[in-house]
């Protein structure tokens, strides 16, 4: 069996033969420069790939981030007084120590119960004026409140409910201290 120098020599023969004959250095130089400009061709493929994708991922991430804003953003409108056909009263419900919920309050019969109206998102309460007319036109008792950063009602943000359920809660208390014996 041959030896490791054998073995090397015997793979270096090429080599030997191509550097004595005068064209084969050429050829060798060209073949290596092609094998180089195809390395760095690659690494250039390679390096606009990640370049395409951290543009991508930096235009989704702020994306995001501008949606976020749009959809938390506070939504503050400025609700008018109503018709005279469904009077209501103005009511101020505190709900912690720095704000206070707007709404509205249309008094039913007595007996028939008291309904708590909450808007959508990015909405205020006038979204539920036409249930309130209808619930009240049937006796019920009818509050209708802007959460916190909707409508009249102050706030930083939108919270999806993380801040707002405490505006359910005041309203939902001021309720039960105004109609005592009724349904809530």
């Amino acid at each position: 069996s041959p030896s490791v120098i054998e073995k090397i020599i015997g793979n270096a023969q090429p080599f030997i033969r191509a550097a004595s004959d005068w064209r084969k250095p050429l050829h060798s130089a060209a073949c290596l420069t092609i094998l180089i400009s195809k390395t760095n061709m690659h690494n250039r493929i390679i390096r606009w790939i990640a370049i395409q994708l951290a543009a991508i991922v930096t235009i989704i991430a702020l994306g995001l981030i501008i949606l976020g804003e749009i959809v938390t953003g506070p939504a503050p409108t400025a609700v008018e007084t109503l018709l005279p056909d469904f009077p209501v009263e103005q009511v101020r419900i505190p709900a912690g120590d720095a704000y206070a919920v707007h709404g509205w309050l249309a008094r039913g019969s007595y007996g028939k119960g008291a309904l708590l109206l909450v808007h959508t998102m990015r909405s205020n309460r006038l979204e539920m004026l036409s249930r309130a007319r209808f619930l009240n036109q049937q006796g019920y008792s009818v509050l209708m409140i802007d959460l916190q950063a909707h409508g009249e009602t102050p706030g930083e943000r939108i919270t999806f409910g993380a801040r707002e359920k405490a505006d359910v809660t005041a309203a939902t208390a001021y309720l039960r201290d105004t109609f005592p014996h009724e349904r809530i």
